[in-house]
């Protein structure tokens, strides 16, 4: 059994929702958890998990409201944004809630966009975001000009692009030629 696949029953135990609840998601399409659909059975991938969670955790409030001029004031009395609480820097979570302007507020502010040692980096995190938000694709511009390092899964993330989105894949590779796979030169 593909372990990187689970089902709804493992995702509403994670979660702490039903079975159904998660049916009427998939359906109205009101949370963005994406799911594989084969035949009949419905899976989900646990990066796709694990995207959904870390887009939801909770965060301090010029963040959550993308509020470049309170984040200046409280880094003039120390706040460090390299880290939050949860083990992962304001770049990550900027980049998770989709929050532009704080995003080039950090950059500028000599946060790292280098990824931790160990899960997904902000470039995964902007690569998927792609799939649900278009504009996502600014986000991809932004990390990789402040100097995000290309990593294999990224390519394999775009090559998934050509399986599904043609149109989305020829502009993720013409503007970086890096995220092109070798399977697919």
């Amino acid at each position: 059994m593909n372990t990187n696949l689970l089902t709804p029953a493992q995702i509403a135990e994670t979660l702490g929702v039903t079975i159904g609840t998660l049916a009427v998601c998939r359906c109205t399409g009101r949370y963005p958890l994406a799911f594989v659909k084969i035949g009949r059975r419905v899976m989900y991938k646990l990066s796709d998990l694990e995207t959904y969670i870390n887009s939801h955790v909770f965060q301090n409030p010029p963040m959550r409201r993308n509020d470049v001029n309170i984040a200046r004031v409280l880094v003039g009395h120390g706040l460090d944004f390299t880290r939050s609480n949860n083990e992962v820097n304001a770049i990550y979570t900027a980049v998770s809630n989709r929050k532009m302007a704080m995003l080039r507020y950090l950059i500028d502010e000599g946060i790292p966009v280098k990824p931790l040692e160990f899960g997904l980096s902000p470039l995964d995190i902007a690569l998927q975001n792609l799939t649900f938000y278009p504009a996502s694709f600014n986000f991809i511009t932004v990390l990789i000009d402040a100097g995000a390092p290309f990593e294999p899964r990224h390519r394999e993330t775009t090559f998934e692009f050509s399986l599904t989105d043609l149109a989305r894949y020829v502009k993720l590779t013409s503007r970086f030629p890096k995220l092109k796979s070798v399977l697919n030169t």
